[in-house]
């Protein structure tokens, strides 16, 4: 998956070449929760609200703060 530098530097303990895009859960799990403005806003153009807050709401790896803050976003 291709990612800007701002956003790959979340992915530290990763190898970012073994992201897919069938790790968008993992994606969206970590931005979701730990990202700031620039990587919500990569997020939600790669992915969509809608996808990012069915998977945030579903998800056991967001907290409750962040799901709630997603799920006003």
């Amino acid at each position: 998956m291709i990612m800007p530098k701002e956003v790959k530097k979340m992915f530290w303990d990763t190898d970012i070449k073994t992201i897919k895009k069938e790790n968008r859960n993992f994606v969206i799990d970590r931005i979701a929760e730990k990202g700031g403005l620039f990587a919500t806003n990569w997020l939600i153009a790669k992915f969509g609200k809608r996808v990012i807050k069915k998977t945030v709401r579903t998800s056991r790896n967001v907290s409750v703060k962040s799901k709630n803050f997603w799920s006003i976003v």
